[in-house]
Parts: C-alpha cells; sequence; structure tokens
C-alpha cells in the first residue's frame, strides 16, 4: 500500500490546527532553528584550538641537532607583555634570502627593521609604551597565515649578530614548522595529559551545551502531545495501521524540523563571519577558525529533524496498541527502569574517581569527566522515572487532599509535560553548580600558584648584554643593581663541591650589600648572609680548588684556586640563586657571562622603563621573573568561558522552559473543562496545579544538589584544591530554584486566568 497520502496528510496537519496549531508550528520551528545554531557553534568550538594549533606548530623554528656552521641562521624567542596583553617577540639575526621564513612573512628583517602583526602595528601608533619599546623601522606586516589570532601581538625583530651571541644558547634553525603533537603523560605528567583541550573541549561541551540542547529539541518535538495524540488516534480508529499514523506524525513532526534546521544553519552560516569581532577574555580567533565541513554541517541540518522524528516517535509508542488509550485519559506507560543506567553508571565513575590513589590520577580525571558528563545526561532521565513513583504512592495513600489527588491522577494520565519541566530546571541547576564549582576552583588554584607581587623584583637574563645595557639599566631610578655574573663549579675532593662567582666588583656591589671593599683581580671566600643559606659549610682558607666554569667562558683564565685568607660577608640585596663560597673578581665584565640579573622595585614605571631597555638594547635576551604577563588561558579567561558556557545552558533551558510552559497552558484548558464539568473549585484547580509542577521540582532540584556536591568533592579529592565557599554555590542553586518557583507559579496563575469556553465544556 502506498504511504504517499500519509505524507500528504501530514504536510497539510503541518499547515492546519488554528490559532493553537500556528503557535505551536512557530515554536518548533523556530526552536529547531535556535538549536541547529546552538549546535553548529558547539561543533565548531573544538576546531578553533585544532586551527591554532596548526598555525602555532607552521611558524616553529626546528633546531639544528649539531653546532652548525659560525654565522647561521637564528631565531629565540623572547614572551613579553604590553600592559595586560601577551606579546610574542622573535629575534632574528644571520638571516639571508634563502633563510626558511613562517608563514605570513614575505622577508626576514635585518638588523634594526622589524615586521609586526597588524595588531602591534596599531598598537605601536596607539600606544606609548609600545611605541617605545619598537623604536625600529617597521618593513613588513604578518599574513594572517602566521597569526595564532587577529589580535596577536607579534613581532620579528632584526638584531645584529654581535649583540645576540652575547646571550648565548640558540642554536642553529634547520627549517620552520613541526606539526605540535601532544606528548605523552611521561613528558608532562597524568594531570596535564587530561586537562588539556582535546579533553576539556568535549567534556565542557558535553555538560553545559549537548545535554540541555537534547532536552530543549525534544521538548519542541513533544508540543501540543496531547492534542497531537488524540489526532492520532482517531485516524487509527478510521482505518490506518499503526505504521501509517507513524508515517503522518514523522512527516509532520519532520516537515517542521526541517524547515526550523535550515533557518538556523544559513544563520549560522551567515553570523560566523561576524565573530572575528567577538572575543572571550583575552581568547579571540579568525573567522575561517570556526569553519565547518560540508559533511558536519549536512549531517547536523538533516539529523536534527530526524533526531525530532524520533523523540515524537517514542512518545506516541502506545498508539501502536490500543488507539482508545488517547480517549480514556488512562495511565501513561510506566518509564524505563533502564533509564537509571546513566545516572548509577556516573555516580560509580564519580566514585572510583574519588577512591583511585593520587599516583593514578590520569585515570581519575578520565574517571571524573566520564561520570560528569553521565551524571548530566541520567538527570533528566531519571526525574520522570521518580516523579512517576512519588504520584503513584501518594495515590494509594487514603485521605489524601484533593488538589493532590488531581494532581496525581493528571500526572499519571499525562504524557509527562511537568516532569520534562522540572527535568529541565534539575539539569539546569547542575549545570550551573558544576560551572560556579569549577570557576571557584580554577581561581583557588590559581592564587595558589601565583605568588602575591614582592615590594622588589629580579629580573633574570640568560647570557650576557652589552656594558651600554647595564649602564642605561643602572641611571634608571628605582633600579638597585644591573649585573652579570658566570658561575662555576669548583672540586674539593671526596667528592664534594663549592660555589664560585666569577664577576666583576661593580657586578657584585649590584647584588650584595657588604661588597665596598672589594678589589678588582682578587679572590676572596665568601659568606652569604641569608636565612636561606643558614648552616652551610665555610670553605677553609688554603684549600685548593679546580674550577670547571662553562665551556664558552674567557673568564677567568686560572683553572686552579687556593683559597685565600681575605673573606667578604655579604647580604644579598633581593636574595641570592646559590650559596656562593667563593669570589673571583675580573677587571671588567666578563663577555661571555652565564647569567645577567636586574633588581628594581616592584612600581609599574620602573619595570616599564627596564623593560624598554631590554626590548630596545637587548632585543636577542629572554627576561624571566615577576612580570605579571598571562600564562595559558589565565583563570579570568577560563571563568569567562564557564560563565559563557552557563549563560547558554541558562539560554537553552530557559528556551526549553518556556517550550513547555506555552505547550501546557495550551492543554490546560482542555484539562480545566474536565474538572469544570465536575464542579471542582478553581482554587482547588489552581492547588493541583501547582503541586503537580512544585512537588517534582523538589525532586529534581535536591538530585541536581546532591549531585553537584558529589562532583565537587570529588574534584576536591582529585585535585586537593579545597575551597570553603561550596556552600556558597548551594545557596546559589537554591536561589535558582526559588527562582524557578516564582516563575513557574506565575505561570499557573496565568493558566486559572484562561476562560474555559462552552464549546470546551461540550467536547468534554
Amino acid at each position: 500500500m502506498s504511504y504517499l497520502p500519509f505524507v500528504r496528510l501530514g504536510l497539510r496537519l503541518c499547515r492546519g490546527g488554528g490559532p493553537a496549531g500556528l503557535v505551536r508550528l512557530v515554536l518548533q520551528a523556530a526552536a529547531v532553528a535556535f538549536g541547529a545554531f546552538v549546535l553548529l557553534a558547539t561543533l565548531a568550538a573544538p576546531g578553533v584550538a585544532e586551527r591554532q594549533d596548526g598555525r602555532i606548530g607552521d611558524r616553529e623554528p626546528v633546531l639544528a641537532a649539531s653546532a652548525g656552521t659560525a654565522g647561521c641562521f637564528k631565531l629565540r624567542t623572547v614572551e613579553d607583555n604590553v600592559g595586560s596583553r601577551p606579546l610574542r617577540r622573535v629575534a632574528v639575526w644571520n638571516a639571508t634570502a634563502q633563510s626558511p621564513r613562517p608563514p605570513g612573512v614575505l622577508a626576514w628583517p635585518a638588523a634594526g627593521e622589524i615586521v609586526v602583526s597588524p595588531a602591534l602595528a596599531e598598537l605601536i601608533g596607539d600606544d606609548a609604551r609600545a611605541a617605545a619599546r619598537f623604536p625600529q623601522r617597521v618593513v613588513g606586516v604578518v599574513g594572517p597565515a602566521g597569526l595564532v589570532a587577529p589580535d596577536e601581538l607579534l613581532a620579528y625583530v632584526g638584531v645584529p649578530a654581535a649583540e645576540a651571541d652575547r646571550a648565548g644558547g640558540a642554536q642553529c634553525v634547520e627549517r620552520i614548522g613541526t606539526q605540535i603533537r601532544h606528548r605523552g603523560a611521561s613528558w608532562t605528567g597524568a594531570v596535564e595529559e587530561v586537562l588539556r583541550p582535546a579533553v576539556l573541549v568535549p567534556v565542557g561541551m558535553a555538560v553545559f551545551v549537548l545535554i540541555p540542547l537534547g532536552i530543549f529539541l525534544a521538548a519542541s518535538a513533544r508540543l501540543s502531545a496531547a492534542t497531537r495524540e488524540r489526532r492520532l488516534a482517531a485516524l487509527r480508529l478510521l482505518g490506518a495501521d499503526a505504521r501509517q499514523t507513524q508515517v503522518v506524525n514523522a512527516v509532520e513532526t519532520g516537515a517542521v524540523a526541517a524547515v526550523g534546521a535550515a533557518i538556523g544553519t544559513a544563520g549560522w552560516l551567515a553570523a560566523r563571519g561576524g565573530t572575528e569581532q567577538l572575543n572571550l577574555g583575552h581568547l579571540h580567533w579568525f573567522a575561517e577558525d570556526l569553519a565547518l565541513s560540508p559533511f558536519t554541517v549536512a549531517m547536523t541540518t538533516v539529523g536534527l529533524p530526524l533526531y525530532a522524528v524520533a523523540v515524537a516517535t517514542g512518545a506516541f509508542a502506545r498508539l501502536r496498541g490500543n488507539p482508545l488509550h488517547a480517549f480514556r485519559n488512562a495511565a501513561s506507560r510506566r518509564p524505563a527502569l533502564l533509564r537509571i543506567a546513566p545516572i548509577t553508571c556516573g555516580v560509580a565513575l564519580l566514585a572510583g574517581a574519588a577512591a583511585l590513589p593520587a599516583t593514578r590520577a590520569y585515570w581519575a580525571l578520565l574517571a571524573f569527566a566520564a561520570g560528569l558528563v553521565l551524571t548530566a545526561v541520567g538527570l533528566p532521565l531519571v526525574t520522570p522515572l521518580l516523579v512517576q513513583t512519588m504520584w503513584q504512592r501518594l495515590n494509594r495513600r487514603p485521605g489524601l487532599p484533593p488538589a493532590l489527588r488531581i494532581a496525581g491522577r493528571r500526572a499519571l494520565a499525562s504524557d509527562g509535560a511537568a516532569a520534562r519541566l522540572v527535568a529541565t530546571v534539575g539539569v539546569t541547576l547542575f549545570a550551573a553548580g558544576i560551572g560556579l564549582g569549577a570557576a571557584e576552583h580554577v581561581r583557588l588554584a590559581e592564587s595558589l600558584a601565583t605568588p602575591s607581587a614582592p615590594a622588589q623584583l629580579k629580573l633574570t637574563l640568560d647570557g650576557a648584554v652589552n656594558p651600554t645595557v647595564l649602564d642605561a639599566l643602572r641611571a634608571t631610578p628605582g633600579i638597585r643593581g644591573a649585573s652579570q655574573y658566570e658561575y662555576a663549579s669548583a672540586e674539593l675532593g671526596a667528592e664534594q663541591r663549592a660555589d664560585v662567582m666569577i664577576a666583576s666588583c661593580a657586578d657584585v656591589r649590584g647584588l650584595f650589600d657588604g661588597a665596598e671593599a672589594c678589589s678588582p683581580e682578587r679572590v676572596y671566600r665568601l659568606h652569604i648572609n641569608s636565612p636561606d643559606f643558614a648552616g652551610e659549610p665555610q670553605l677553609p682558607a688554603g684549600t685548593t680548588l679546580r674550577l670547571t666554569p662553562a665551556a664558552e667562558t674567557d673568564c677567568p683564565a686560572a683553572r686552579t684556586v687556593v683559597a685565600p685568607a681575605d673573606k667578604l660577608e655579604l647580604t644579598p640585596k633581593l636574595y641570592a640563586d646559590r650559596p656562593y663560597q667563593l669570589l673571583i673578581t675580573t677587571a671588567a665584565n666578563c663577555t661571555a657571562a652565564q647569567t645577567t640579573t636586574v633588581l628594581l622595585r616592584n612600581e609599574p614605571p620602573v619595570l616599564e622603563r627596564a623593560r624598554q631597555i631590554l626590548a630596545t638594547q637587548a632585543p636577542a635576551s629572554n627576561v624571566q621573573g615577576f612580570l605579571g604577563t598571562t600564562q595559558g588561558l589565565g583563570g579570568a579567561t577560563v571563568t569567562v568561558i564557564i560563565g559563557a558556557l552557563m549563560a547558554i545552558t541558562l539560554l537553552l533551558c530557559l528556551a526549553a522552559l518556556v517550550v513547555v510552559a506555552v505547550d501546557r497552558l495550551i492543554e490546560r484548558r482542555r484539562l480545566t473543562a474536565a474538572l469544570r464539568v465536575v464542579g471542582v473549585p478553581r482554587r482547588t484547580e489552581a492547588a493541583a496545579d501547582m503541586a503537580e509542577v512544585a512537588l517534582p521540582l523538589v525532586i529534581s532540584a535536591g538530585l541536581a544538589m546532591a549531585a553537584t556536591a558529589g562532583a565537587v568533592h570529588v574534584a576536591i579529592d582529585i585535585t586537593g584544591v579545597t575551597t570553603r565557599r561550596f556552600g556558597e554555590v548551594l545557596l546559589i542553586q537554591v536561589g535558582l530554584t526559588a527562582t524557578a518557583v516564582v516563575l513557574l507559579t506565575a505561570v499557573v496563575y496565568v493558566g486559572t486566568l484562561l476562560r474555559t469556553s462552552s464549546e470546551d465544556l461540550r467536547r468534554e
């Protein structure tokens, strides 16, 4: 038998149904359109990190395994910042026309020239700090292929080879471009193996976006479920078999969902180009980073209508048996016990993650992530089962108030709209609790890992700098000292060693107080007055030491030194890196010093001036110290991302609430008419409506809070970061629950204002 007439009937039903049918049509199409837009944005998010990592790999230098020839092409990357914006400065020397180049760079800059990103070029023109850092002539602009994001601050700085080689440590560059791969746990450690975008993004998207999106789409697919069920039952009574009825249902639902999916997909493709102006914290991206393959777009456009059809087909499965079910208001089928499987597995995984020892942190974090997702999936599945069980037990009790009796009978005979309503609230509470807990955890972990800003700063540079740089630093107000020195290890015999400093007296005075008696080209025994080195053994006079300085040093010439009687008592101006026991002074600065140190007051103008001097006169030197530069995402950015995900969750769940609430208001006219026929007072009607929603809401909220409490405590056990603000998270959940109660009360109150027409009474 041909199904074509039933396909046509399904299409006609899309257009029919009167005002209520039109509301349902618009709501369902809008819901699927919004869902398609959110789903495409969610699927595109992981691709941003992947493409940005790819561009980083394309510009990464591959260093030669051997030392290479003299004058070979070299690069050195220096992490810097201008204000709160990270800055990447790459020193370039010995470059030729044949030297390999990264994408986006047409030619390497010569000494005194720079090639900058568009954002940095704009900043140099607008910000005096950036202009002071880069007085060189701009000879090129980095193209998009060589940038991580449109706002990246990147500069390739040409430097003289003689100045760059002072810093030492740079190897010859063999080629540009290496595919960055995530190292295994043996390199990063177990925690870092899991705490990476490839794992965090899917887990975050699943908890905050995909599960609420599934609930939202399922709610929209079941709009006017009771009315549609009666209509399909009428088709069964007119002679259509179960399969033909399902064809009508599938075509009616699928056609509306297909229109909505097409609108949402078109909206996403049109809006993607404007996302380049958006940001999350300091995270930006190119519009092309959000590109999806045609296959993914096609699967989304086709998959969402299929999902809606599957939900609608399952919702009306009981019509395959007795079509009179829809007219007798018979009790709906009890939800399958299989619904408890996801949340049971999720709780078991969370408990297992907490029970694993610290040495199995990798597996503990994986189990925690999987348990979190399964718990979020299980909450909306198990809520209808618990709600129906509650009503069944209440209805067995004698002497139940009429409002509760009506609410219970109505809930057992309905399609579960109230249960879906409160399940949506439960998922919202769980996602909000997890998001707030994660944000607090990140904030606390960052505060523990980040030291408080000291009053005095110590900047350390690898290698030496030009003496004129030291003079400029020493002449800057607020800088207490600028020194460079050589470290050597001395053998004392019997596997004992001594730490030896080789420096000029001026450099020693820049690091220590008490060096006024220092004379050049002398040897002194040292005693460092510092609590860090209390109890360190002193070097006896007359001890013979065999020095083993770095191979590239040119000072001192002597390799064997006898500890003299002369001794200096030195006190570090800030702190010493080693308990030096011997000092060898030179007539001037060592031209191959291993370390350059700058001591300064922690004041923004002083720090900015020091960084300007180093950026302009020693651009190839890598500066280390407390610079206030954000590395990685940073706690603020992570909090912004979590906030954005929570906003999406709240938006999806609010949309689902609106869809279900509007659908329930429309259906309530029929239910109210039945009560009016038998003379039920209006006050009892309102109380029954409130009870039908409020009691399941208590179950859903309690379940969500218990799941949140368990997940947060497991996270504390795994990471060891304890938060004392967990009570605030639960209070916020209570506040959200109260808000949901107020909103649902308002919906119920609006429903009581609807008038029941004589036609409704006649039909009942």
